[in-house]
């Protein structure tokens, strides 16, 4: 089947979509700064030593403006990158590599693998450019379809000799220039394992802003550790060298372009000198030292592991490679960098702290991490996007390189450790005492250091490919067959002879190496990947015996050494280890820890307590024991307790014990402070039975002796000694009682009933001083006392004394529970000790919450002076008023004004207590927040009600913040009845009173009216008096359908509609970005009817790309029933609305193609036709209204310009294209024509039938672009009709046609006169040497610059437009002539040179005088003897013009600004228009230098009605700034000067010649083309350095 479809089937290739291909690749390449990591490496690959950055802003800077402002690159959006290097040129190779897509450098000392890189350039940009060598390759998409070309050609001989490549971005859409801070953390990483890049540069604008560079230190060979393996398993790789490197990145970046979040920039770079001389600006310096290990590599690969590589990566496996480690040192990382520095090298800088940060560099950082603390950069094989290390295509290689990286990790780890090694020696031999270890501070410096080691090279997790991280694990240990080693407590050791950090052990053994706490903690990670056989060990017993034998263990060693004993529980080796230690006695003998067989119990003596007799030699220390339980000691087996000697234990010696401290109980203080923690919780106090403890003892006094039924524990020693003052004081102080406690005595009245409450508290009250806070705090809560007036029957008999008041009168009126007394006394100690309540706290009967209130005011300031109303606005205690009666409020819900009521609020009753209220807390009116959320949640419910509401809140405004009117302007609050249904709207869409227009108004919008003053507050709230244009705008996007329905007919619509047009300027751009994309456009359809001759109209709504704008009638009638046309006859401010929202005119639409077969040369015809057409056409376009700039009717035909050809037969296909509709008709045609060659070509059919309208549709078309019937039908009638009959009809024929023979005179250079057949020929003076000249002359001599002769031909052309009288022409020889307007019917005289110079000097003197002079008549003949007549008044007022009179606003460079009256947004002028203003300035003071025009005599100006370029008044320049931004803002933006000097030269000229002549005539033009004439040689040297502008 297959063979058969190969053999009858047909090959195809198959198509590559490529820029969805394109697209794919740059979707796999995610990271920041993709483009520049590219680029960057490509120029290093072409050993480039600097490359510079360029970002061109939208808005470029040029000179005269200030530097400092150019800098402010936060806010700018760049519309080109430039990037340079100066690398190696491309060659033959790189050019072809260039053009297609995945063919990688086959070089393998390069990075570049997939050939895919340059094609990042295609996510920012769609035409990249690259230059190098003399030679220049564009990239675009054809036809804006999805394949892509390139056009290559050669550059300009200047450029062919210069090194590197420049590489141009135009971007697709403006783009924001990076972060700065961002962007130079990128650059500072990324030229750190750069080959051959050292420099770059950052420029904006022109402008140095920032400066990376790569400053080498030193270089060192190391020695190749010998035990460390130094092929990879697979043995294709094979470390043969290594390389220290020691190097600085410093970055220099301006301080304008840095976030204003990072505060810490030193004060000492603000007077630096710029990174580009000549500019002042505040570079901040940030340096950052780096240390490199780097692995020498032979590569040696079999030949399967070479085509996988070759097949994966397109070129051959390197013979030599370099593995690199950036290590930071211990005093490196210490050094504290500022928070700048720190953001700029965050990159850089070692991550000690979970390895997020150091990276896997294939010549740029990729997103897979180290695991360590440092990044490592090789030739690893990367995945397709270069965002990490492929494991799964090129394991083998992978794996093999991370062996060299696990490798050189171990070889820097070890040389760490032996430098570290060297100190402690070094530092153990300087050292004076006998110890064989350095002093503890440099102890502390060296693990500090060794910790720093031990967090760099502990492995992490790595991402997002585990695996490297674990190999590089593996391959850091099985590098050697040796242990790691370790600092330890006696220096640096492997791990198998090292010990486990024990907190006991660390502190008696002196000998055993042992890791510290902080190196354990620290080095976990490292510790648990040790292999097996390299494990560290806990401490064995056996380590201690060995270490204990060699030295005498003091104090604190000793209880050490005993707490490691009790806690590992080592009984079986206990009297071995006894045997062994010795310790130092007080005396300094040296004892054997064997012979010590007893030990003072802490819990019962202590140290505290003085000994009788000296202490046996068989007792330990009780300076050992005082930290050990008496379990503890006890578990040691051979030590024991005498009990004869424990005070808790033995009656006798506890008496012993108290005597002694007694007797020195009132001379030591610090006896008085031991005494109480000693004996405290113990049984130590003797009684008639035994031990008690303190507390639960009674010294025998007369109220403990009348309680002797209750065998109380007293005090009695077993000797009979008697209680002195000194023992009494001590029993006390130690906690035995003096008396009962209280709980005790109400146990006794409870079961006895010989007391009652009164009888208990006055005894309680002679021994209040005896009494605990705690035993007070439970009488309170006893439930023992009566209330007054409750029978015994009564259900709560007994009462806390905290729910009884004090019986005093105030509280009976108050009707509050009062406790039972006989006789109280006022201020009375019972109410003290009691605790009874003083006020009351709420009264729910009427009368008494009078009262109660009454009470609280009147004893406020008294008894209540610390009232605090905070802590009672939960509690509703307030007597208030509200609409429905009097209630009890909280605090925050009751107010003084009555007016509140009316809102729902409560208001105060007792007004004659209005200062003491205000202190109570009440407030005078609601906050803020409380009528927001009334009117948020509780609007009023009608109009009425709302007016009331609103006229209480318009005296609260001040109340409200901005923020509070902007909420209440969005809550639906304002009542309103819409057909019969209540609704409620938010004041931003109502509209006060009534509309001021007409009905309209009223039924698209929401009008009402509740009285003046709550309008007032209404219109604080947002509301409006009437809609905006931005209102009316949205009403119509919102609804378009109603808001048609509601003008009521197209007739209406479009009114408003045209009212919105003539105030477009005030929508904003935002709600103009809606209604392009919303049907708010009323547009028309023609539809058949059932008669063929008529159509049906068809008012739609459309969006506006759906409507064209007919501006070509013929196409018109060709597509008509294709298209939706936007209605004839609107205003032009309503057009120009359609076309601003997106409306496309129908010519713009409509392509047209001519299809001619065979020419026929018939001259005849031919001739007779371009007779015609150059005859008719400038008659027409004399009587034209108006000629649109940029169009064919602003040009002068002569004979040369127009064509005539006759073809067999001529047909046109128009094509109509809108949107997704694409129309196309063909039809015959007699006549059609084109502008081709600088020519008006008119082509005719010799089949078809002649009809001149087809010539005046066909010539309109051309000349305007565009097709309207007037022009058409016009243009018809001029072709058809008899010239007589035309003079009859007020053409001015005659003048028009004369015009038209002198140009064509003046084109063609002919010198006869006699060559006219009516009109005498204009004179032509040639300038000679030695002659006098004519004006406009030029001399022979001058030598015009070739790059200005192209220009002053265009000059020529737009003076000869603007005038229509005398232009200097500039002859291919290099001659200039004029051409001087003939004088009819009389010869003509030579008018003397110094008259015209004479004259020009007198116009420019007006301008330096600030007078108006008059012509001046000289002697000679008077110009107008010279010069035909014919003049027209034009001036214009400048009455509407206002001056920005603020200086900073209203002048700039000398040169004062005026703005029309009707200009929005006045203020803001001076801002928004800053450099088109500035550049306008620029231009014309230059030219006014030409003119010797000071600047004191111009003016700029802004008027959107004014149609005047420019006007003089009274010597006074006028410039409209209107239309140098619209006509030549942009060259001159773009470094394009020329016409705008052109133009506004010429424009200068015609205004100085106002001062010699007021109207527009042949006079004036005469003066203008003089005045240009005199100063055209200074005027060519400025054209000749234009650039420079």
């Amino acid at each position: 089947m297959l063979k058969y479809m190969w053999q009858t089937g047909e090959g195809k290739p198959v198509e590559v979509n490529q820029r969805a291909l394109i697209h794919k690749i740059l979707a796999r390449y995610p990271g920041q700064f993709t483009l520049f990591r590219e680029l960057l490496q490509n120029s290093d690959d072409a050993q480039s030593s600097t490359v510079e950055i360029h970002f061109e802003a939208a808005t470029s800077r040029k000179a005269g403006i200030d530097p400092q402002r150019s800098l402010i690159v936060m806010s700018s959006h760049a519309v080109r990158w430039t990037f340079k290097n100066d690398g190696r040129s491309f060659t033959s190779q790189d050019w072809a590599r260039l053009a297609k897509i995945a063919e990688g450098n086959p070089d393998p000392g390069t990075v570049g693998t997939f050939g895919v890189g340059f094609y990042s350039l295609f996510s920012v940009t769609d035409r990249p450019s690259v230059l190098s060598g003399g030679k220049g390759v564009e990239f675009y998409w054809r036809d804006d379809k999805d394949q892509l070309h390139i056009r290559q050609g050669d550059l300009p001989s200047e450029q062919t000799t210069c090194r590197g490549t420049i590489i141009e971005i135009p971007l697709r859409e403006p783009s924001p220039i990076p972060l700065m801070i961002d962007f130079a953390r990128f650059l500072a990483t990324s030229i750190t394992f750069m080959v051959y890049l050292k420099d770059i540069r950052v420029f904006f604008d022109g402008h140095h802003i920032a400066h990376i560079r790569k400053l080498p230190e030193l270089t060192e060979v190391l020695d190749l550790p010998i035990a460390l393996e130094h092929s990879s398993p697979k043995k294709t790789m094979v470390v043969d060298g290594i390389q220290y490197h020691r190097f600085a990145i410093q970055v220099e970046v301006s301080i304008e372009t840095l976030e204003s979040s990072l505060t810490d920039i030193p004060k000492s770079c603000e007077d630096r000198i710029s990174l580009q001389t000549g500019v002042s600006m505040r570079p901040y310096t940030a340096k950052l030292g780096l240390t490199v290990f780097t692995a020498e590599v032979d590569v040696k690969v079999n030949e399967s592991l070479s085509r996988e590589l070759i097949r994966c990566t397109a070129k051959k496996p390197p013979s030599r490679l370099k593995y690199s480690l950036v290590y930071t040192g211990k005093e490196e990382y210490d050094l504290s960098p500022t928070k700048l520095e720190n953001s700029i090298f965050q990159g850089l800088r070692a991550d000690l702290n979970g390895a997020l940060h150091p990276r896997i560099f294939i010549g740029h950082s990729t997103s897979q991490t180290t695991g360590l603390g440092g990044h490592m950069a090789s030739s690893f094989i990367p995945t397709v996007e270069r965002e990490s290390i492929d494991l799964v295509n090129v394991p083998i290689w992978n794996s093999e390189l991370l062996y060299i990286g696990g490798f050189l990790s171990r070889v820097v780890y070890e040389l760490e450790l032996s430098a570290i090694q060297t100190l402690w020696e070094g530092a153990t031999e300087r050292t004076s005492t006998s110890d064989f270890r350095p002093s503890l501070e440099f102890q502390e410096r060296l693990f500090q250091r060794f910790l720093h080691v031990l967090k760099f090279f502990t492995f992490h997790h790595s991402t997002p490919s585990s695996r490297v991280g674990k190999l590089l694990q593996e391959s850091f240990y099985a590098c050697s067959t040796l242990p790691l080693r370790f600092l330890s407590s006696v220096g640096i050791r492997y791990a198998s002879d090292i010990r486990v950090f024990n907190q006991y052990c660390a502190k008696f053994l002196k000998h055993v190496p042992m890791l510290s706490q902080d190196v354990t903690h620290v080095g976990e990670g490292i510790i648990k990947a040790l292999p097996d056989e390299h494990n560290i060990r806990i401490v064995a017993l056996s380590d201690v015996l060995q270490d204990l034998c060699q030295h005498t263990l003091d104090v604190e060693e000793l209880v050490a050494c005993l707490q490691w004993q009790l806690h590992h529980g080592l009984a079986a080796g206990m009297a071995e280890l006894w045997q062994v230690v010795h310790f130092e006695g007080a005396d300094g003998t040296r004892i054997k820890l064997s012979s010590i067989q007893y030990f003072i119990d802490s819990d019962g003596l202590g140290p505290q307590i003085p000994l009788i007799g000296p202490l046996p030699s068989s007792l330990i220390p009780p300076n050992v024991t005082k930290d050990f339980t008496l379990t503890g000691l006890e578990s040691f087996e051979i030590m024991s307790t005498d009990p004869r000697y424990d005070f808790t234990r033995s009656i006798d010696w506890a008496e012993t014990v108290l005597s002694f401290v007694s007797s020195a109980w009132s001379s030591s203080d610090e006896i008085r402070h031991l005494a109480k923690s000693v004996f405290a919780n113990k049984s130590c106090i003797p009684i008639f039975d035994g031990l008690r403890r303190a507390e639960d003892s009674y010294l025998p006094s007369k109220n403990i002796l009348a309680f002797d039924d209750l065998h109380l524990p007293v005090v009695r020693f077993p000797s009979g000694l008697e209680i002195s003052p000194e023992m009494e004081s001590l029993l006390l102080a130690v906690g035995v009682r003096r008396h009962l406690p209280p709980r005790l005595l109400l146990t006794r009245m409870i079961e006895m009933r010989e007391w009652n409450s009164p009888d208990l508290i006055d005894h309680l009250i002679q021994t209040a001083d005896t009494l605990s806070s705690k035993e007070i705090s439970e009488l309170k809560s006893e439930v023992i006392f009566v209330k007054e007036n409750v029978r015994q029957c009564a259900s709560k008999t007994f009462f806390r004394a905290d729910e009884l008041y004090a019986p005093l009168i105030s509280f009976r009126q108050l009707h509050l529970p009062l406790i039972e007394w006989g006789k109280w006394r006022d201020e009375s100690s019972e109410e003290k000790h009691l605790a009874l309540k003083p006020n009351s706290s709420i009264a729910w009967d009427a009368a008494v919450r009078t009262n109660a209130f009454a009470y609280l005011c009147t004893n406020l300031r008294s008894v209540y002076s610390g009232y605090n109303p905070v802590n009672f606005r939960h509690i509703a205690f307030v007597p208030a008023e509200k609409i429905r009666g009097p209630c009890l409020e909280k605090l925050g819900n009751v107010f003084l004004g009555d007016q509140w009521k009316t809102l729902g609020f409560s208001v105060i009753r007792h007004r004659h207590w209005e200062d003491v209220i205000k202190e109570l807390g009440v407030q005078r009116h609601p906050s803020a927040s409380l009528l927001l959320h009334l009117l948020e949640t509780e609007p009023p419910s009608n109009e009425e009600i709302a007016r009331a509401w609103f006229e209480i809140l318009a005296e609260h405004v001040p109340s409200f913040a901005p923020l509070d009117l902007e909420r209440l302007s969005r809550f639906s609050m304002v009542p309103k009845t819409i057909s019969g249904q209540r609704t409620w709207l938010a004041p931003v869409q109502c509209y006060l009173g009534r509309s001021s227009k007409y009905d309209f108004y009223s039924k698209l919008f929401h009008y009402v009216n509740f009285g003046p003053k709550a309008n007032h507050f209404l219109r604080h709230c947002g509301a409006m008096n009437e809609p905006s244009e931005k209102d009316v705008a949205e009403s119509l996007i919102d609804n378009p359908e109603r808001f048609y329905e509601l003008t009521g007919g197209h007739e209406r619509f479009l009114q408003e509609v045209g009212d919105l047009a003539s105030r477009h300027t005030r929508i904003p751009n935002s709600t103009v970005s809606k209604m392009r994309s919303e049907p708010v456009l009323l547009g028309v359809r023609r539809e058949t009817t059932s008669s063929p001759e008529r159509w049906e109209t068809i008012y739609l709504l459309q969006e506006p790309r759906e409507i064209v704008i007919v501006d070509d009638i013929h196409a018109y009638q060709l597509f008509g029933d294709s298209i939706i046309a936007a209605p004839r006859d609107m205003p032009p401010e309503l057009e120009r609305f359609y076309v601003l929202l997106g409306c496309q005119y129908l010519s713009t639409a409509v392509s047209e193609q001519c299809n001619e077969s065979r020419e026929i040369h018939d001259t005849e015809t031919c001739s007779k036709f371009r007779t015609l057409v150059l005859q008719r056409l400038p008659l027409f376009l004399h009587h034209y209204p108006s000629h649109q700039p940029g169009t064919l009717a602003s040009r002068s035909f002569s004979r040369d310009d127009i064509v005539v050809r006759l073809w067999e037969r001529l047909s046109i296909s128009k094509t109509f294209h809108l949107g997704n509709t694409t129309t196309t008709k063909e039809q015959d045609v007699w006549a059609t024509a084109k502008f081709e060659e600088a020519r008006l070509q008119l082509w005719l059919s010799h089949s078809g039938k002649q009809d001149l309208y087809e010539i005046a549709i066909c010539l309109c078309r051309v000349l305007f672009n565009a097709v309207k019937l007037s022009d058409a039908l016009l243009l018809t009638t001029i072709l058809s009709e008899d010239l007589d009959i035309l003079r009859r009809r007020g053409y001015e024929v005659d003048q028009v046609l004369k015009r038209q023979h002198d140009i064509n005179q003046s084109e063609s250079g002919l010198t006869d006169t006699a060559s006219s057949s009516c009109l005498i020929a204009p004179e032509i003076i040639t300038t000679q040497h030695g002659g006098e000249a004519a004006p406009g002359s030029l001399t022979s001599s001058l030598q015009v610059p070739l790059s200005v002769t192209n220009m002053m031909n265009n000059v020529r052309d737009a003076f000869r437009v603007a005038t229509r009288s005398i232009v200097p022409t500039v002859e291919p020889s290099g001659t200039v002539t004029a051409v001087l307007p003939p004088a009819p019917w009389a010869p003509r005289q030579v008018m003397p040179r110094s008259y015209i110079q004479s004259n020009v000097s007198r116009a420019i003197a007006v301008c330096n005088s600030g007078e108006r002079m008059p012509l001046h008549h000289h002697n000679h003949a008077d110009v107008d003897n010279f010069l035909n007549n014919g003049y027209c008044d034009v001036t214009e007022p400048i009455g509407h013009l206002r001056f920005l009179a603020r200086s900073r606003l209203g002048k700039m460079d000398n040169v004062d600004v005026y703005i029309g009256q009707d200009t929005p947004n006045a203020e803001t002028f001076m801002e928004r228009m800053h450099e088109p203003l500035t550049h306008f300035i620029c231009i014309i003071l230059q030219i006014a230098k030409i003119y010797i025009v000071p600047p004191e005599s111009l003016r700029v100006f802004w008027d959107d009605a004014a149609g005047c370029i420019a006007f003089n008044c009274k010597g006074i320049l006028y410039l409209n700034l209107r239309y140098f931004e619209a006509w030549h803002y942009q060259d001159v933006k773009h470094g394009r000067p020329h016409r705008a000097l052109s133009s506004w030269f010429l424009t200068l000229a015609h205004e100085l010649a106002h001062n010699l002549v007021t109207r527009h005539d042949s006079e004036h033009a005469f003066w203008s083309s003089a005045i240009c004439e005199a100063h055209i040689i200074e005027f060519s040297q400025l054209l000749g350095t234009a650039s420079s502008v």
